[in-house]
Order: structure tokens, then C-alpha cells, then sequence
């Protein structure tokens, strides 16, 4: 998958991966994935793993606490990729 990193780009791939791992597409930009969503730490690692997959990026193991909800998310992604450049 190609993907082009505009923010709204950047935040549907997200959303669909996020929405796939907890199984439900209820859920606002700003909820928290652990509190709202019942997403552990290893479906955190789920969703990491995806999102480096489709964005063809390397996310730190520093960065995955910041993986917090969807907004969050996608500011960590754009900071990677665009350092990556």
C-alpha cells in the first residue's frame, strides 16, 4: 500500500486499523484506546505494527506509550515520516 501522508490520509488508514484490532467503528478522534476502546498493550503493539506496515516507517519502541488515542496517533506517525524524509 502507497500511502500519502496527508493528516486526514494519515488519520483514515489509521482509524480503519484501529477500528479492525477493537472491533467496533464507535468511537471519536480523541477517545482513549485503552479506557473507551478496551485495547491492551499488545493490541497497541497490533496496531503499531500495521501502521508501519502501511506507512512503510519504523516507529521506536520510545514512541509506542504515545499511541494513546486516534489524534495522538497520527501526530506520532507524521513526526516519523517526516524525519524519515
Amino acid at each position: 500500500m502507497t500511502t500519502n501522508l496527508t493528516s486526514e490520509n494519515t488519520k483514515e488508514v489509521i482509524r480503519t486499523i484501529v477500528a479492525e484490532i477493537a472491533e467496533t467503528t464507535e468511537f471519536q478522534d480523541t477517545d482513549p484506546f485503552n479506557e473507551t476502546l478496551n485495547i491492551d498493550s499488545m493490541m497497541v503493539i497490533e496496531i503499531v505494527v500495521r501502521i508501519e506496515k502501511a506507512f512503510k516507517i519504523s516507529i521506536p519502541e520510545s514512541y509506542i506509550p504515545r499511541f494513546t488515542d486516534l489524534n495522538e496517533s497520527v501526530l506520532v506517525v507524521q513526526e516519523i515520516a517526516s524525519g524519515e524524509k
